[in-house]
């Protein structure tokens, strides 16, 4: 009997240990090496473990007792922002995931993530089927009417079926709008916008942790705009209803949900609607959360949105011209150009930006080049190869005056600027500047 006993107390932390995997395959294998699991709280993510990937592309995660059950996220390349997908664990099960360059996510075992992505694949197909129905003209208003007879049937069923799983929140918040009867496209649509929010609870932790508060508020503001509306006016008044939903939820909530809004209307260059959205709203958020480099960096973009005058700054001595950028004259435009002549990317692009302006009349374009430097050497070699530039030497590189001033996160970074010193563009590269001379001319 004491030996049973002995035993089962040398066995009892093993017990108390027991595992969960998530294992699955990367395909094509030669096009990954690592994947990194993090589980995601509130405001930050954890590292949780990672796994190197066989020749085959087979990866194995071993989670332990103590994994809490949640959402999480598998990164597999960078950017990690980009490159990821989600996990729901529920404490209870192994998951098995592949993932495929072409074909994407593909979930094979774990209750949580095959109904949640049965769901997804389901009632998307149907969305898009009643889409393309409203575009075929003349459509059969009866074929549309059974569509979403199919898509309220699909969507019980699987909130019955999911109910006591994580995934039943996703399932629940991603109800749309659906009519009992036939409506024309208009009345649809502006149906499906007034109830956007009808299921979404912003205070839900599982979805305040997932990607799915962000893609549905941005899609919100980003998609429906009305066509005999200005865009800018239209992401405006979205902006205003959404942030109308988010006021009961957390001011972290608002702040992250806000931000993702913000940088999704600068990609789109929609600079206008992005300032209103972080002088009316996100501005005072990030001030009441204390989150002083969110407070900086909307500061530096207002400051530096289409339409304000540039920082000034004195020209170096070097350049043999005027002792400011607002005393520059003679061009129709200016850019400012943030390089450095350790930068890799710099060296190829400055070369392929000074035979396009070669291209154009002198007076089209002048070029304020600030060489971002730790030493002088290597830029006062660089610099006689654009003896058409105005060259500025940035020393302290990174900690740069100027450089502070403008923002500059990165190089090449470009301003472009009117005669008057105002931004009128913020171009990526070159191919984004030429299409803007060329839109512009």
């Amino acid at each position: 009997m004491k030996e049973r006993l002995l035993i089962f107390i040398l066995t009892l932390p093993f017990l108390t240990l027991a595992q969960h995997t998530i294992t699955g395959k990367f395909l094509p294998a030669k096009n990954f090496e690592n994947i990194i699991l993090y589980k995601i709280e509130l405001n930050k993510s954890n590292y949780i473990a990672h796994s190197k990937l066989d020749s085959l592309g087979n990866f194995e995660i071993k989670l332990d007792a103590s994994a809490k059950k949640g959402i999480y996220r598998i990164t597999y390349s960078v950017p990690q922002n980009e490159c990821q997908f989600q996990v729901i664990y529920n404490g209870k099960e192994n998951i098995v995931v592949n993932y495929n360059d072409k074909s994407g996510v593909n979930f094979i075992k774990s209750k949580e993530n095959t109904l949640l992505q049965s769901y997804s694949n389901q009632a998307s197909k149907l969305k898009n089927e009643i889409e393309n129905l409203y575009t075929t003209t003349p459509h059969d208003k009866e074929v549309i009417q059974n569509k979403f007879k199919k898509l309220r049937i699909l969507q019980g069923q699987y909130e019955a079926n999911s109910t006591g799983y994580i995934a039943h929140n996703f399932i629940k918040a991603s109800r749309t709008y659906i009519p009992k009867n036939y409506e024309d496209y208009n009345t649809y649509t502006a149906n499906l916008k007034s109830h956007f929010f009808d299921h979404i609870d912003f205070n839900n932790i599982y979805l305040q942790t997932s990607d799915l508060l962000n893609a549905y508020t941005a899609n919100y503001v980003l998609k429906n705009v009305d066509s005999q509306k200005n865009q800018n006016h239209s992401y405006q008044q979205n902006i205003d209803v959404l942030t109308s939903k988010i006021a009961a939820s957390s001011l972290q909530n608002q702040r992250n949900i806000l931000s993702n809004i913000m940088r999704s209307l600068a990609r789109e260059k929609a600079e206008s609607s992005a300032s209103y959205l972080a002088e009316t709203y996100l501005l005072n958020i990030s001030k009441k959360t204390n989150d002083k480099q969110l407070t900086k960096a909307l500061n530096d973009y207002l400051k530096l949105a289409i339409g304000k005058k540039a920082p000034n700054f004195n020209i170096d001595k070097v350049a043999n011209t005027s002792n400011t950028l607002y005393n520059l004259k003679g061009a129709k435009r200016y850019i400012v150009l943030f390089w450095s002549s350790t930068c890799s990317h710099c060296l190829k692009e400055l070369p392929l930006l000074n035979d396009y302006l070669n291209t154009l009349n002198d007076n089209e374009f002048k070029v304020v080049a600030i060489g971002l430097e730790k030493e002088a050497a290597n830029w006062t070699e660089e610099i006689k190869k654009y003896p058409k530039f105005t060259h500025v030497f940035g020393d302290n590189k990174w900690d740069n005056k100027v450089a502070a001033d403008y923002a500059v996160r990165s190089t090449p970074s470009y301003y472009v600027l009117d005669k008057n010193k105002n931004i009128i563009s913020k171009p990526y590269g070159l191919p984004q500047l030429k299409e803007f001379y060329e839109a512009n001319k």
